[in-house]
């Protein structure tokens, strides 16, 4: 049984493979290695791939020492030093997300990507990493949503912060979502995930597809499941290759006839009204629906003013639905 110790701990791991690139799994929450064997297997023909048990889990020893997020990021990147695995491919799903990311905040140079498929996030800030992105959702699909937030009543606001020059690289068909919940007295709706990513001129952030060849509608959206928090701002920020299938209709005027919509499907979405044009300085590109989905009943906060468009499939910002008793106007504006 493989093992070796590093940060005071000793931690079972397997090897399997070989080839030019790396692969490291992490498991999630009293989990082990095994999750990952049918991955290992379609993987190591191909790459040198790493699994390994977390301290106190699967077959690595129990320490006295806490299992908290810093110490587990703290082994993980002994391990990776130890093995010389450096740079490699960090993949951590649900509690190995976490550590993943923590990765990410830490150290800059090991990684050649960071990911962290279908997991939630009670927020936390991702740094820039050595130039490398950061990875949300699973390859071909399947768990791929980055929840910020939770949607239990009464769950308090969250904020994910990005910093100016990382890219984050999103899986086919997810999307980063800004969750919302009832407030503690059962009536109406407050956000419970707030995203602040400010860019700059020399070092925007970017929002793209992780396809090897990208194209419209890889990844559904940055999508706010209720009126953006008081606290959002996107500055600087380029946003491509989403507008994927949203499966949601009905919440602003549709240009061709009027009327409802029956489709929602844009790059940044927002299903409740900002009180401000909270993106800006910003590029949406090769959306395959709307850039801006203003999927909302009220006034249109317009978002045009400083933002740029590029190969935008549908309207450059929807049109919200108007307070009853008003009906859309006709025609729609669709810049």
């Amino acid at each position: 049984m493989p093992t070796i110790r590093v940060n005071g701990v000793e931690l079972y791991y397997e090897s399997t493979g070989s080839g030019p690139q790396t692969v490291v799994f992490s498991h999630g929450l009293l989990m082990s290695a095994d999750m990952f064997r049918e991955q290992v297997r379609f993987l190591s023909p191909r790459y040198r791939v790493v699994a390994y048990d977390h301290r106190g889990q699967g077959r690595s020893d129990l320490t006295a020492r806490a299992h908290d997020m810093d110490t587990l990021a703290a082994d993980a990147d002994a391990l990776i030093e130890a093995l010389g695995l450096a740079p490699c491919h960090f993949a951590g799903l649900s509690m190995g997300g976490f550590v993943a990311l923590r990765l990410g905040q830490l150290l800059d140079r090991s990684f050649a990507a960071l990911g962290a498929p279908g997991r939630r996030s009670d927020g936390g800030v991702f740094h820039p990493t050595g130039g490398f992105p950061y990875l949300l959702g699973q390859p071909g699909g399947g768990s791929s949503d980055m929840r910020v937030g939770h949607s239990a009543t009464g769950s308090p606001l969250v904020t994910l912060t990005i910093e100016a020059g990382v890219t984050v690289k999103v899986n086919l068909g997810g999307r980063l979502l800004m969750q919302q919940a009832l407030d503690a007295g059962g009536v109406g709706h407050h956000p419970t995930g707030s995203l602040i990513a400010l860019g700059t001129t020399a070092r925007p952030i970017t929002f793209t597809s992780a396809a090897a060849a990208p194209a419209p509608g890889d990844w559904r959206a940055i999508w706010f499941d209720s009126a953006p928090a008081a606290s959002a701002r996107l500055d600087h920020v380029r946003v491509e290759y989403a507008g994927g299938p949203s499966y949601a209709n009905g919440y602003h005027c549709d240009p061709a006839s009027a009327g409802q919509s029956t489709i929602e499907d844009s790059a940044i979405l927002m299903f409740g009204q900002p009180a401000s044009q909270f993106v800006t300085n910003s590029s949406i590109a090769f959306s395959a629906g709307d850039g801006f989905g203003r999927a909302w009943t009220g006034s249109p906060v317009d978002f045009m003013a400083g933002n740029a468009f590029t190969s935008v499939t549908g309207c450059k910002q929807g049109y919200p639905l108007p307070m009853p008793p008003a009906s859309c106007p006709s025609p729609v504006p669709c810049p």
